[in-house]
């Protein structure tokens, strides 16, 4: 069965057929005034609200549509960093600005459809995805993965620039793989101050200390705590020596960001070490980041069980899958099957992540997103809501 939304404005060419092939009813075409009347007289669950037909303020109109507990995608136009921040923190699920192509919006609708359905959207619903969104702090997600090349430093690093945009100021992400850590090389910085000047300091290192190590990624709302850029001193941070004389090295990292971050992103080594179990013990939420392919779900199949047994539940734990290498044919529940948890989060192959993992450009802080960057807002945007944080307390 189809589900229906309305269109602010008109459909354009392709619209309709193309949302229709992701499941996606169009109800009515009206104007700005009447959509919530519309909503409700049609069942209608979304919005697609073109900020052409918006009236002049787009983003308190879809402010409105959202406190009415519809989901809402606004489209057009050319938004900065600032628009895209204030439209998450205001609870719209995605942003599809220009040019785009009918499939391309289909497929923002459809993930914001998904999403909707499990936070209870609707007319008269409250389920406002960005509510409260913005006061949230000092949370730490640990982004995990046991494989090399599922992607997970890119999926960590675009998710924390994400939160940083829903928070309104800088988020923080922190390279635990302490060999070849590779956050401070995607974002396209070349740190002086790493985890090493935290590791030599003479006692415990302040949230201020920590803060100043932190390298502010260009035009960006994030700052990059990178790993030694020699890596023979990984062991000897990795080392039992890590709590030589008492101290608790990991512990200082990672409470001292969050103490100066509203959300910290932990990026962890492929293998479980103390930096890793602190870091999941810490953390409000951990993500892993699964490929669609055999060893890609075997591994992290075993990884949900560690999970399980140190304590981090389905509550805490969001699985992942990623396709970096080309488009997949495994869908979400084929994987959920092999992974014995649900996938709450299927990233489309999107072929500009590779250039802009490259170009040191993540898709998250450009003007022009793609699936990938789309589907990883989305998922900020579910790790915002305040059950997270409270499953932390």
């Amino acid at each position: 069965m189809q589900e229906k939304w309305i269109v602010v404005g008109a459909c354009r060419s392709g619209w309709r057929e193309a949302l229709g092939r992701v499941g996606i009813l169009v109800a009515a075409e009206i104007g700005a005034a009447g959509a919530v009347a519309a909503a409700r007289e049609h069942g209608a669950m979304g919005v697609l609200l073109d900020d052409a037909a918006a009236g002049p303020d787009p983003l308190a109109t879809a402010a409105a549509l959202v406190r009415a507990g519809l989901a809402v995608v606004l489209v057009g136009g050319r938004p900065d960093q600032e628009a895209i921040r204030r439209a998450m923190v205001l609870g719209v699920r995605d942003y599809v600005d220009e040019p785009f192509t009918p499939a391309e919006l289909a497929q923002a609708v459809g993930a914001a459809a998904t999403a909707g359905r499990g936070q209870g959207s609707g007319p008269g619903g409250g389920g406002g995805a960005g509510a409260g969104g913005g006061s949230l702090g000092g949370r730490l997600i640990a982004v995990c993965g046991p494989r090399g090349g599922s992607g997970r430093s890119c999926v960590a690093l675009n998710l924390a620039i994400n939160m940083g945009l829903i928070a309104g100021r800088p988020a923080a992400a922190v390279d635990l793989c302490l060999d070849f850590g590779a956050l401070a090389v995607l974002c396209g910085l070349q740190p002086e101050r790493t985890l090493a000047d935290a590791w030599r300091a003479s006692g415990a290192v302040s949230p201020d200390v920590l803060s100043e190590l932190c390298s502010p990624a260009e035009r960006l709302p994030l700052h990059v705590l990178a790993s030694p850029a020699d890596p023979s001193l990984a062991a000897e941070i990795a080392g039992e020596t890590a709590r030589a004389g008492g101290r608790d090295f990991y512990g200082e990292v990672l409470g001292g960001l969050v103490a100066r971050f509203p959300w910290v992103v932990a990026d962890l080594p492929p293998v479980p070490s103390e930096g890793w179990l602190a870091a999941l013990d810490r953390s409000a939420v951990a993500v892993v980041v699964a490929t669609p392919d055999v060893a890609g779900l075997a591994a992290p199949g075993r990884l949900v069980r560690l999970l399980e047994a140190l304590g981090v539940d389905g509550g805490r734990r969001r699985v992942v899958l990623n396709a970096p290498w080309g488009p997949s044919r495994v869908t979400p529940g084929a994987a959920a099957e092999v992974v014995g948890a649900p996938v709450v989060l299927a990233l489309p192959f999107d072929p500009s992540v590779g250039p802009a993992a490259d170009a040191g450009q993540p898709l998250a802080g450009r003007r022009h997103r793609g699936p990938f960057a789309r589907a990883l807002a989305n998922l900020a945007r579910q790790l915002a809501e305040p059950q997270v944080a409270r499953s932390a307390s």
